[in-house]
């Protein structure tokens, strides 16, 4: 009896039938993206509405600043940063091509209208080998800084992009370009500099096909063990509209890898991207367009 008016005077059927029905949608609805904390449902992004619904062509309108420095480096250094031997590269070459990706995004629908910036550091000419014995070719996206926390959580939990935060500074005019990447606000650990600003044609503008992520998640409380860790392709990332394109007379790429006081979380990553050796420029280039992709053709490869 007494646990029976427990129940009766601790039960409110107004809470308990709207989480009914919550349960009821999530259950009878396409599968939707669940992201921490859970105790909320369905989480919205980059790729999913608060509704659930998928997000496809929603980022019609965006815009984009995206500025590329490629360049020769060797082959051997940038094949240690792989992160397993079914990562290589096509070419046998004792040189290679890597480049520093600093992107501004702007207008997006997903963040209400308004943006954030991204420096990434790919390797370029990858091909992934397959158990069965198939391949993928593409970039490999060794590390992604961003300045704001939305976009890094969903692209390292639903995408597997290993994103990290830091402050990002630039300043562009018609003729110059400069980036700095701080943590914290302290000092620039990274600067990405570009001088002699001309017109390119538009239709010169290239891609180089998919991109590769490595997702790992590590398991709780059991150091060494991964809870997930495979290899993601997001084939031909690249569909949006370029109105122009500029290249650069001289690019430069200018590392201060600080010391663990300074830069605690960061400096075993910064510490090794100074040490590439920059052998030749290769192109530095300036794109700006509309539409946005969101990535959600992503897949894991195996």
């Amino acid at each position: 009896m007494t646990e029976l008016i427990q129940i009766n005077c601790g039960y409110d059927e107004h809470h308990n039938s709207i989480h009914m029905l919550r349960i009821w949608e999530n259950s009878n609805n396409p599968p939707k993206l669940w992201r921490m904390p859970v105790s909320f449902g369905p989480a919205s992004g980059p790729r999913q509405s608060l509704l659930g619904s998928a997000r496809r062509w929603s980022n019609k309108g965006s815009s984009f600043v995206s500025r590329t420095i490629k360049f020769k480096t060797s082959r051997t250094f940038l094949q240690n940063l792989l992160p397993n031997s079914s990562f290589s590269f096509q070419s046998p070459d004792s040189v290679a091509f890597a480049s520093y990706v600093h992107t501004s995004l702007q207008n997006l629908d997903w963040l209400g209208g308004k943006g954030y910036d991204y420096v990434a550091f790919l390797l370029h000419g990858i091909v992934y080998r397959k158990e069965d014995g198939s391949s993928v070719t593409g970039s490999f996206v060794a590390v992604m800084w961003e300045n704001l926390t939305d976009p890094i959580l969903t692209g390292r939990e639903e995408l597997g992009c290993p994103k990290l935060f830091c402050d990002i500074g630039v300043q562009q005019n018609a003729s110059s370009y400069l980036m700095e990447a701080s943590w914290a606000g302290g000092a620039p650990f990274l600067k990405l500099q570009m001088e002699g600003m001309r017109d390119k044609q538009v239709s010169e503008a290239r891609d180089d096909g998919a991109l590769f992520f490595y997702k790992y998640i590590p398991a709780t409380g059991r150091p060494g063990v991964a809870d997930v860790a495979y290899p993601v392709c997001v084939p031909n990332p690249i569909c949006r509209t370029i109105n122009c394109v500029q290249t650069a007379r001289t690019a430069n790429v200018i590392f201060d890898p600080l010391d663990e006081e300074r830069l605690p979380t960061l400096n075993h990553i910064v510490g090794r991207l100074a040490e590439i050796p920059l052998f030749e420029l290769a192109e530095a280039t300036v794109a700006e367009g509309v539409d946005v992709q969101d990535l959600s053709t992503a897949y894991r490869i195996e």
